[in-house]
């Protein structure tokens, strides 16, 4: 559907997928003897984590001229299950959901975003492994739809997304790997947004080094299409008998570093380009480029992250508005900075500060947004 939520998802898909592999590596299990012997109890593991806090956000409506702010109390859950794949058979599910709510603003009293992930991994001969993961996505937030929409505006989305994605992977001599996904996604979405299809293809190549790092190159490319959403010209004006559709290619850069053997201190660098055509008259045609760093250090009962993530929009053919015949251009620009302390056995405190930047030769499409929350997290 509309750009900044399928952005959304994929950042929250992202993030899953990256949450899962973490949890992985906080549980290296050693297994004595043939798998056959093993208990099979020892077999699975799980944790259950339980978050829950404050913070003040001031600009809530993501408003240029009028801005609300509010405080907000938000509440969370993470649980993860993972079979050790002592047999080459590897199982791995992962939940998170997060809902919050604001105090004082009369338009939206709420937020909820849940994930869901379960894949399935069978390591195969010749260093051949393949899997497939269902993953599902449910938001429920408020959105600027300016990105692929006609009416650039502000609305609560809520919406149920469904992904299966199958892969198939080769280890290589030297360290390197190739690997390839298909991706199959249905996005249900409440109106004024239409629900879609979504198919493609994703191939990747890259090599492990040093302390576990991680370079990587990426290409995929996918179609979207809409359920009954029409195709519009080079002025926006609805095309009838053509439902809209959109193809997007991309290509990436990866470079995940573990700086020390303790792996205190990690970076990670990824830099993207992104093309984006419909099969109307081209208004939703863009090119995007992208680029991101974030950083992670972490030293006894502390733990540090921060970040900055920047995306450049041009459009090919979409003009500012009516009276601006200069081609729209929109920069995005997203940090942030979070300290967590561990205080106990299984309890943790934590403090974040975020800011997002909005930036166009439009100045109803920008916007600026102040973040800050502290909260506990408790694991199980």
């Amino acid at each position: 559907m509309f750009e900044r939520s399928r952005q959304a998802e994929e950042c929250c898909r992202s993030l899953l997928m990256a949450l899962v592999a973490f949890g992985v590596s906080l549980f290296p299990i050693q297994c004595n003897g043939d798998s056959d012997d093993a208990d099979i109890g020892s077999l699975w593991t799980r944790t259950f984590d339980f978050r829950t806090g404050a913070g003040y956000k001031d600009n809530v409506l993501l408003g240029h001229y009028q801005k609300e702010g509010s405080g907000f109390w938000f509440g969370g859950v993470d649980i993860f299950i993972l079979r050790i794949p002592v047999d080459g058979t590897q199982v791995s599910l992962f939940l998170s959901a997060d809902d919050k709510r604001y105090f004082s603003t009369p338009a939206i009293d709420h937020e909820d975003l849940a994930l869901l992930n379960f894949e399935v991994k069978r390591d195969l001969t010749h260093g051949w492994n393949a899997g497939a993961g269902v993953q599902y996505l449910y938001q429920d937030q408020l959105f600027d739809t300016s990105i692929s929409e006609t009416n650039r505006e502000v609305i609560p989305v809520v919406g149920h997304a469904f992904q299966l994605t199958p892969f198939v992977r080769k280890d290589l001599p030297g360290r390197f790997f190739v690997e390839g996904r298909l991706q199959m996604l249905r996005q249900y979405l409440q109106q004024p947004l239409d629900d879609y299809w979504q198919g493609g293809a994703k191939g990747i190549v890259g090599r492990q080094f040093g302390y576990a790092s991680e370079v990587a190159i990426s290409y995929e490319y996918h179609q979207l299409r809409y359920d009954s959403r029409l195709a519009v010209d080079f002025e926006a004006r609805s095309l009838p008998d053509r439902v809209l559709a959109e193809g997007q290619q991309e290509g990436e850069f990866s470079l995940k570093y573990y700086w020390d053997p303790a792996r205190k201190w990690r970076t990670w660098t990824r830099l993207g380009y992104q093309e984006n055509r419909d099969n109307g008259g081209g208004f939703f045609d863009y090119r995007r480029y992208a680029a991101s760093q974030q950083l992670l250090f972490k030293e006894g009962r502390w733990e540090l992250q921060t970040g900055v993530r920047w995306r450049y929009y041009d459009y090919l053919v979409q003009k500012v508005d009516f009276n601006n015949s200069n081609h729209r251009r929109l920069t995005l620009i997203d940090s942030n900075i979070r300290l967590e302390v561990k205080l106990g056995k299984s309890w943790k405190q934590f403090s974040e500060f975020e800011h997002e930047s909005s930036i166009s030769r439009q100045l109803l499409d920008d916007f600026q947004v102040n973040t800050i929350s502290t909260g506990v997290e408790f694991e199980f």
